[in-house]
């Protein structure tokens, strides 16, 4: 599907979406289309869609579309990121100014290539720019209507979507949800407190767990992040620091493997016998998730952010008061932002989508990548919002219960709501 750059200038330059279209196995009750975007920013839709994600009940009713967002894959993909390795070796929490400056350089380095290779493209990534792209699919498509299912910041594309053409949503599903109201910074502090928490109960586990390989889970990662801070360990293609341990940390609060605690207490007992090759492991897996100058990208234009190696020096030592042991991941893993080179042009602000129709909200309680409580603020703000809570951890409820799955798979294929108040169990 080809779409104007920027939105605002129709008769100038384009670039091409690709388009990815799984059609209804039984067509005869086809329904109609079900756009779905699985987050990132910077994941792939394409490769979501052709997996197949949904029940068997959804792919037999409709045809599935998925796409690669402006900026990923087919859809203009941004070509910068030879310096983001360089910058993920540096620890995210500096001891010095010395380090502080390496840090700095580095992620200056990440957003001065991005300009240089794909300047004209980064003013238009942004959210807004997709929900626009998202509309021209639905009339290339030749529908009048769409269903649509997103997953982590693709909730934050069907909000846009809903608020901008709410009379062209049929119904929508948004699962593990990101706050529209909150800006880069806010959004970053309620995460990671959150991701520290969960980090926290998944070491406090090993204490009840006969299968733990440690005496004191927490107790042992403290030292081999000090450890890892006084000289790497040998693991993957390389050697591992502070940044492996706490993004392969901050990866297990997702529990997409199912036994993410067990994984990181092992990847720590071999650490401290000298071995990071689990450590580096979890951690790629993190980096796998979506690519990471389109997710910096997105970020860095969705709403104001600190400005400046100061200004966000501040930020995430804030933020590392409140989340010693993962903080400065979470924080300083978006630094480029601070020397972004297209200017923020989102606003935070609440989603209400008067004349909408029902929207399935879906929350999970120890969700820590998209905080349970950003669902329930979304519902409430919704004019017709509707909260399902999942009463478990991980990211995203659906192919977690089959209790979520049932009423997501009701609701898109007969718009019946599960009843007011409804929890799910994990």
């Amino acid at each position: 599907v080809t779409v104007p750059l920027d939105h605002s200038d129709p008769d100038g330059p384009k670039i091409d979406l690709e388009v990815a279209r799984v059609t209804a196995a039984n067509p005869e009750e086809r329904i109609g289309v079900l756009l779905t975007n699985p987050g990132g920013p910077g994941a792939s839709g394409v490769d979501f869609a052709l997996a197949e994600p949904f029940p068997q009940e959804v792919l037999d009713r409709f045809d599935i579309i998925g796409w690669d967002p402006r900026g990923v894959g087919g859809s203009a993909g941004l070509t910068c990121g030879e310096n983001v390795d360089d910058f993920f070796d540096l620890d995210p929490e500096p001891d010095s100014s010395r380090e502080q400056r390496q840090l700095d350089d580095a992620a200056q380095a990440v957003a001065d290539e991005c300009e240089q290779t794909d300047g004209e493209v980064l003013p238009f990534v942004g959210t807004r720019d997709v929900v626009q792209d998202m509309d021209a699919i639905r009339e290339a498509l030749g529908e009048e209507q769409i269903s649509y299912a997103g997953y982590s910041y693709g909730t934050a594309l069907g909000l846009g979507y809903l608020e901008e053409f709410p009379d062209r949503v049929r119904a929508m599903v948004l699962d593990g949800v990101v706050d529209p109201t909150q800006d880069l910074e806010g959004f970053l502090l309620v995460q990671g407190q959150a991701i520290e928490e969960q980090v926290n109960a998944l070491l406090d586990g090993c204490d009840d767990d006969p299968s733990c390989p440690l005496d004191d889970a927490g107790a042992t990662y403290d030292h081999v992040a000090a450890a890892m801070d006084a000289a790497p360990l040998p693991g993957g293609d390389g050697e591992v620091g502070p940044s492996e341990l706490q993004t392969g940390a901050v990866y297990a609060t997702y529990g997409f493997e199912g036994n993410d605690d067990q994984l990181l207490w092992q990847a720590l007992a071999d650490a401290e016998d000298g071995d990071g090759d689990a450590i580096a492991d979890l951690a790629q897996q993190y980096y796998d998730l979506s690519g990471y100058t389109p997710y910096a990208a997105v970020e860095c234009v969705d709403s104001p952010v600190p400005q400046g190696s100061d200004e966000y020096q501040a930020f995430a030592d804030q933020l590392i008061g409140l989340a010693p042991r993962t903080g400065a991941s979470v924080a300083n893993e978006l630094l480029p932002c601070a020397f972004w080179p297209a200017p923020p042009s989102g606003d935070p602000h609440e989603v209400t989508a008067p004349g909408s129709p029902p929207v399935l909200v879906i929350g999970n309680t120890g969700d820590a990548a998209t905080p349970y409580q950003q669902a329930v603020a979304v519902a409430e703000n919704l004019a017709d919002g509707h909260l399902l809570t999942l009463d478990a951890t991980g990211h995203v409820g659906s192919g977690r219960s089959a209790c979520v799955d049932e009423a997501s798979t009701a609701y898109l294929i007969d718009l019946t709501l599960p009843a007011e108040g409804t929890t799910c169990e994990g």
